[in-house]
């Protein structure tokens, strides 16, 4: 898998040495990783998160780099990036285990009014989660895939936390992600023919 590190430097925020965008393949990017240094001069990378809805006093990340050699090869490369910094920016390419993009979806189908599903999508084995997405209802009743957001507190802008770069990989993360949506439906209406599933 190509990636690309994106690194954006800080100045005078201890601890916090700036931030960083991962982008797969030029097809998907996570945006927003803090790049972080311990007391001891290790420096770390810590991903955005949300606060729970089911306990607001524990807070989650939007995504997560669980493969170990994976998530050292990207702080390393993050730090070259940082030391390279050219008015501020700095940017890095490599290439992890000789294989192409490769990604699952596991879609959840929980309504609670427009919310229809929450999705999970796992990128290169489960070496990368995203997690956060999930499928709405809009006024017009049409379904639609969201990837996850934030809303700014100072501006209230929404900023894409992690999303689809090109159009292709879009419509194609996409169909994947309603396909398996409605196989969900489909199996929870043959399991439990007398409950109502959510409305398509």
């Amino acid at each position: 898998m190509e990636y690309k590190v994106q690194v954006y430097q800080v100045e005078g925020k201890e601890k916090l040495l700036g931030f960083a965008n991962l982008v797969l393949e030029g097809q998907f990017v996570l945006n927003g990783f803090a790049i972080k240094e311990f007391n001891n001069g290790k420096v770390y990378l810590e991903p955005p998160r949300y606060q729970s809805y089911e306990n607001p006093q524990d807070y989650l990340d939007y995504f997560t780099i669980r493969d170990r050699e994976l998530r050292e090869e990207i702080t390393e490369a993050a730090v070259l990036a940082l030391q390279q910094c050219e008015d501020k920016k700095g940017e890095i390419e490599g290439n992890w285990e000789d294989e192409e993009l490769n990604y699952t979806v596991d879609v959840n189908p929980k309504r609670n009014g427009s919310f229809l599903a929450e999705i999970r999508v796992r990128f290169q084995d489960g070496a990368i989660v995203v997690n956060q997405a999930a499928i709405y209802r809009n006024w017009k009743g049409e379904s639609f895939v969201s990837m996850p957001h934030r809303t700014r507190k100072d501006t209230k802008e929404i900023q894409n936390v992690c999303f689809p770069i090109t159009s292709e990989f879009s419509a194609e993360l996409k169909e994947c992600i309603m396909q398996q949506y409605e196989e969900k439906l489909e199996q929870q209406h043959r399991e439990e023919p007398n409950k109502q599933v959510p409305v398509r």
